[in-house]
């Protein structure tokens, strides 16, 4: 099984908002290279999640070190389909607070949850183009 697998199951998942599958999609294309990060091949975990407790109806935890050598408990899936849908469990938590109200377009959302926390630190843009390092 493989990222066109994945993008299969994404295709055909039941979720809440359809437009919002391309973002879906982009985030999982970004985070797991298009399929091509172990965290992607070992343990189907498109999105570079980590675990949160509220994840265990989807996923369990393993330890896994990052591109920058940091260990953390990651997400692991049984399948696509539980990383389909874990992935709205995981944006359902408190840090992303509100995205249900910035869901219009895709470009909405994405930026919602940016600036919420999903992409944060020192490179990331803010609405005025700086960098969030930049921000006094």
């Amino acid at each position: 099984m493989g990222f066109s697998d994945f993008v299969k199951v994404l295709s055909d998942a039941p979720i809440e908002f359809e437009h919002l599958k391309v973002a879906q999609l982009a985030q999982a294309i970004l985070e797991s290279g298009r399929g091509s990060s172990d965290l992607f091949a070992l343990h189907k975990n498109p999105f570079g999640m980590k675990y949160r407790p509220e994840m265990a109806e989807f996923a369990q935890p393993v330890a896994y070190t990052d591109h920058a050598g940091e260990m953390d408990d990651y997400c692991e899936f049984e399948s696509y389909e539980n990383a389909v849908l874990g992935y709205w469990r995981f944006i359902d938590r408190d840090p992303y607070s509100g995205w249900r109200h910035s869901v219009e377009t895709p470009a909405d959302y994405i930026r919602f949850i940016a600036f919420a926390g999903y992409v944060g630190g020192p490179h990331a843009s803010i609405p005025d183009g700086r960098k969030d390092a930049d921000r006094k």
